[in-house]
């Protein structure tokens, strides 16, 4: 069933925004080069679960109860990876990715959620709550101890950079499809909220939501 939500989910979002005119038609060919092989690997773990017979890969099969205790990752989907494509910047991709500099957040997986707190009121906050299923594109912006001069003077170029008339941000005829419409900025840092505040940061980046630390 997982995989099933999963699936819809990624199919019906990319439809959506077919259908709106954000995107081209093309990105459906996406939902088969991303699943294709995540069904295979269900389809395998599943065979393998159902004989009870050892599983190659990252699974083995121990009786059913271990071997649904060793695949719980994979099948609540939580372990799903998916290949280098136009929306997973990973090695075989046209996109440039560093994923040395983000160790914890696998290109091509869900982020984890974790416990943040808001930086205008302290409230805690289920950062996965971030990303309603509203069909937008969300640029998650990890700032870093933006109390440091030095770190904040590393973040200023990027919020110059997304406001530029030519930006991929601007792409979209204002009288038709906002730009806010399309795309959601969301900044965390890891500065303390009485060492930094909000009007410190450019307000480019925090005009969509409250930043979280």
């Amino acid at each position: 069933m997982n995989f099933s939500i999963q699936d819809s989910y990624n199919l019906g979002w990319k439809i959506a925004c077919v259908i709106k005119g954000i995107s081209p038609l093309s990105i459906l060919k996406t939902y088969d080069e991303e699943c294709g092989l995540t069904t295979k690997q269900l389809i395998a773990f599943d065979k393998a679960l159902s004989e009870q017979a050892p599983l190659g890969g990252n699974f083995s099969v121990k009786g059913t109860r271990q071997g649904l205790q060793d695949g719980l990752p994979f099948t609540s989907t939580t372990a799903v990876e998916y290949e280098a494509g136009p929306f997973v910047a990973k090695g075989g991709s046209s996109i440039t990715s560093k994923q040395d500099l983000v160790p914890g957040i696998i290109m091509g997986r869900r982020i984890h959620s974790r416990t943040v707190e808001k930086h205008a009121n302290g409230e805690p906050h289920d950062f996965g709550k971030s990303f309603p299923s509203d069909g937008r594109y969300r640029i998650v912006i990890f700032a870093g101890d933006v109390s440091r001069p030095e770190q904040l003077r590393r973040v200023e170029p990027l919020s110059q950079v997304l406001e530029l008339h030519e930006a991929f941000l601007r792409r979209f005829d204002r009288q038709v499809i906002a730009p806010q419409d399309v795309f959601e900025t969301l900044v965390v840092h890891t500065a303390s909220r009485d060492e930094v505040e909000i009007t410190d940061l450019p307000a480019f980046l925090f005009k969509n939501d409250d930043p979280v630390n």
